[in-house]
């Protein structure tokens, strides 16, 4: 299976999450952005916003730097150390004249921004609304009015306020942030650190192995991964938390099986990114739809 393939070459020092690594992987490939028309039609972008939430240790951040490093345009930040202008765009005198010094979803322009840590940077959060949806940073500054394309996929990493997450709480009253800055984002996936003996176990003789090095020992510790369940495996927040009917299937598609191929090279999985955004672009057929068959009640 293709698909599988590319979802286990995506961070495969992380195991499972396979369903994660597909969010991430579609927001690499890309949508389809649609401009507006001169009959007055509404503009779409085409970018997939992606945020990660959940306790700390769960290899959100890895998995981050390794989409950064699949885009073929790809720039990581950490919010605790980035500030708004450092996100949009700066203005800086140069020899006496004034100059913009383009941020983080500037340079990341048709590619891919990837923000660590973000709910360190609640006080900075206004500054990513308008470019997330509009695709552009709007700049007055120094006398100088300016609008800089911005046409970046945001991919976020958050943890919970408390250290960890509070089942007994909302997602916003775990992160403390707005509604508006939640809706920018287009799949959510809150990852929770189950107690499970048994794979807690298998994952830590699967990290001891890759830090030996022994490629013999790495494959019999994925080997006895591979012997039990997934577990921890995230919530989709944003099919509204139900049971969809294809989710268990995806999942059940997406598992790494014995004698699967290996992973892609790293070069040849960006190439392979780049590719794709450059020359697919998928239409929707329209089928099925609200009230038909496999689409009922879903879009």
């Amino acid at each position: 299976d293709q698909l599988r393939q590319l979802v286990h070459s995506l961070c495969p020092s992380i195991f499972g999450q396979e369903l994660v690594k597909a969010g991430l992987l579609l927001a690499l490939l890309g949508g389809v952005r649609k401009a507006g028309g001169a009959d007055g039609g509404m503009a779409l972008r085409g970018d997939v916003h992606v945020l990660l939430v959940g306790d700390p240790g769960l290899g959100k951040s890895q998995l981050l730097q390794a989409a950064a490093a699949a885009a073929p345009r790809g720039v990581y930040i950490c919010g605790n150390t980035s500030s708004a202008a450092g996100l949009t765009v700066s203005v800086v005198r140069e020899n006496g004249e004034f100059a913009f010094d383009a941020g983080a979803l500037v340079l990341a322009d048709r590619g891919v921004c990837c923000i660590d840590e973000f709910d360190k940077m609640r006080s900075d959060h206004q500054a990513l609304l308008g470019a997330m949806e509009q695709q552009e940073v709007s700049v007055a500054k120094a006398g100088m009015v300016a609008s800089l394309p911005a046409r970046t996929t945001v991919l976020a990493a958050a943890n919970p306020v408390d250290g960890s997450y509070n089942r007994g709480r909302t997602l916003l009253e775990n992160l403390r942030v707005s509604p508006a800055m939640l809706s920018r984002f287009d799949l959510v996936f809150l990852l929770l650190d189950r107690p499970d003996a048994q794979h807690d176990q298998r994952l830590s003789e699967h990290v001891m192995a890759l830090h030996s090095g022994v490629e013999a020992r790495a494959t019999a510790a994925r080997s006895r991964l591979l012997e039990g369940p997934s577990g921890g495996q995230p919530l989709l927040l944003t099919d509204g938390g139900g049971g969809g009917g294809g989710r268990p299937a995806l999942l059940d598609r997406l598992r790494v099986r014995r004698g699967d191929d290996e992973p892609l090279p790293p070069q040849l999985l960006r190439k392979y990114i780049a590719y794709a955004r450059q020359y697919v672009h998928p239409r929707l057929s329209g089928k099925p739809g609200l009230g038909e068959e496999g689409g009922e009640g879903r879009v």
